[in-house]
């Protein structure tokens, strides 16, 4: 298996493990507080269910290069995902209209139950624009932006629509995974919040 692919799935480790987790079918996935000394205190339900969304692009019809060890790298997340209690919507070589809802049909049903953890991976093309102000998700039919870049900005899945749908979303906890090349300052935002040593009363609240 591909390092990257290796690398990809130890981050998803982190994510689904971070926490001393005590999963059960009947009651969900319930969490270990600790306080600032790393004493245990309570034990709070984390999740109420799991879900993901993997998006693969891989065989371009438009001028991009074909990128085909997609699906067997999304394959391997879906397995993975699957044995640590994820259900999972795998779509593969989403045109335009079909990038845009499958990101609004998984949040429409996902998104608005406050106990849920959402996981969102995309594999495929990325490409920025205005000097890297403007980031984009390429689908399979989106032009190539050095022959056409309108017509590439009207096919690609702006980045800031899909901030947008981050901050809309109820779910208690969300993370987005992009195996995409970018470069710019899309991802820059103000005032991160500081790692805590420990897990606190925190880890139960919102968290994008």
């Amino acid at each position: 298996m591909q390092k990257k692919v290796l690398c990809i799935i130890i981050f998803i480790l982190l994510f689904t493990f971070g926490f001393h987790l005590n999963v059960e079918a009947s009651r969900g996935i319930e969490v270990q507080i600790k306080n600032d000394n790393g004493e245990a205190s309570n034990t709070v339900k984390l999740y109420g269910g799991s879900y993901a969304l993997l998006i693969g692009a891989s065989k371009y019809t438009a001028g991009w290069a074909n990128l085909d060890s997609i699906p067997e790298e999304l394959q391997a997340l879906e397995h993975l995902l699957i044995t640590k209690g994820f259900t999972v919507e795998k779509h593969l070589n989403p045109n335009s209209q079909k990038l845009k809802d499958v990101f609004d049909e998984f949040i429409d049903k996902y998104g608005y139950e406050p106990e849920n953890r959402l996981l969102f991976f995309y594999a495929g093309h990325g490409h920025t624009r205005n000097n890297g102000a403007k980031g984009y998700l390429a689908p399979v039919d989106a032009p190539d932006p050095s022959k056409d870049d309108k017509g590439f900005a009207r096919a690609a899945f702006n980045m800031n629509r899909l901030v947008s749908m981050a901050k809309e979303i109820e779910a208690k906890h969300a993370i987005f995974i992009f195996d995409s090349c970018f470069s710019g300052t899309i991802f820059l935002q103000r005032d991160h919040p500081k790692p805590s040593k420990y897990i606190s009363e925190l880890t139960t609240q919102p968290v994008r």
